[in-house]
């Protein structure tokens, strides 16, 4: 499937080239609904990659909201979220 290929290049390059404890902090979230509903495969495997590489979970942050569609409605209704991360 093209996808775990494309997930695999995201993974092999995050592994080699992003630390993940530190200063870095990354923020995934999806809903779903619509588009949404297929991720949760992806970020299962990608949760299951930060612990692997000792990420600290303070930095690394991927939320899933139920309900939550992919557009512009959703999206405002929780972007009071990774701005309170990132200016924390």
């Amino acid at each position: 499937m093209q996808y775990w290929t494309i997930y695999n290049a995201f993974k092999d390059y995050m592994k080699a080239n992003l630390p993940v404890t530190g200063s870095h902090r990354l923020y995934f979230d999806y809903g779903t609904q619509t588009l949404d509903e297929n991720y949760p495969p992806f970020h299962d495997r990608l949760r299951r990659t930060f612990a692997q590489l000792n990420a600290d979970p303070d930095n690394v942050n991927i939320i899933k909201y139920d309900g939550h569609a992919h557009d512009e409605v959703s999206w405002s209704s929780r972007v009071d979220v990774p701005l309170k991360k990132m200016f924390n």
